[in-house]
């Protein structure tokens, strides 16, 4: 069997979200198909969903929703179209039409990577309770055919978090990291709520594995060069910014979000200790 995944990284505001929607595109090897009809009609689905995901990382929503809509009216049980389908409502902002569309993939093919999209759907409509009932379900299964538990652990650590269970959304933000110690999102969730909490060694720990996980992210990037600045740590937060600058891949806005920070911090003498109120000064990491 051969499994292929489309990966989507969505911001929902204004929660601090980022939901990992998981497609599969390319669900059987032609060994396991049994007719010809079979094979030809997973070609043309496989077809007509990568355009979709094309579109959608395009930024058109709506054209991927036209295709989507194309493909469903000749396989209308298609789960793999609908929950897509769900994933552009998401980006519209459509919650509601999002959620009827993820509900009824799930319902239609109870998989684990389906329950997640569900829940991060769920959480993105502040459904927590829902959210923690879908999440709790799957993780009992056990799934091992699924092999990204950490989103799983991830997704019920930030559903305790905005429910104010502090402890227990660091448990399993920690229980993430089990699962696959270079995991972005976790690092990132753990590295804000040290912060928040004063605790600047745990939150530059994890900010600095964040960013070493995604070299692209500003937002690590950002906290990680403001927690230096607290600390005096000057030459640290320049170099932290001057190599986000130098990544290839990093998105132009982002890069002009560090240069301008970069700047703030060159102009200012830490001999003369005019480091007051510093944080106030630094522009806000961009909204990802």
């Amino acid at each position: 069997m051969i499994l292929s995944f489309s990966k989507y990284l969505i911001k929902i505001q204004p929660y601090s979200l980022f939901v990992y929607f998981f497609i599969t595109l390319n669900l059987f090897s032609c060994q396991s198909l049994s007719t010809e009809d079979d094979k030809k009609n997973e070609n043309i689905i496989s077809s007509q969903l990568a355009i979709a995901t094309s579109q959608l990382d395009r930024g058109s929503p709506s054209e991927t929703i036209t295709t989507l809509n194309s493909l469903l009216k000749e396989f209308p049980k298609e789960s793999r179209a609908i929950t897509l389908l769900g994933v552009a409502f998401i980006s519209l902002g459509n919650n509601d039409k999002a959620l009827e569309y993820l509900r009824l993939a799930y319902n239609m093919n109870p998989t684990t990577s389906n329950g997640l999209n569900l829940s991060s759907g769920l959480i993105s409509s502040q459904n927590y309770n829902k959210a923690l009932n879908v999440l709790k379900a799957i993780i009992a299964k056990n799934d091992q055919e699924y092999k990204q538990h950490e989103r799983l652990y991830h997704n019920l650590g930030f559903v305790y978090e905005k429910m104010g269970k502090i402890s227990s959304a660091i448990t399993n933000y920690k229980k993430a990291l089990i699962e696959n110690p270079r995991f972005y999102l976790s690092h990132l969730q753990l590295g804000k709520i040290y912060k928040l909490n004063k605790n600047n060694p745990q939150a530059k720990y994890h900010l600095e594995k964040a960013s070493a996980a995604c070299v692209n992210c500003y937002e690590s990037t950002h906290l990680l060069a403001t927690e230096y600045i607290n600390d005096k740590q000057f030459p640290a937060a320049i170099k932290v910014l001057k190599e986000f600058i130098n990544v290839e891949k990093a998105i132009p806005e982002d890069k002009a979000s560090a240069k301008n920070m970069l700047s703030i911090i060159n102009k200012l003498n830490p001999a003369t200790k005019q480091t007051t109120n510093l944080e106030k000064k630094l522009p806000n990491s961009k909204k990802l």
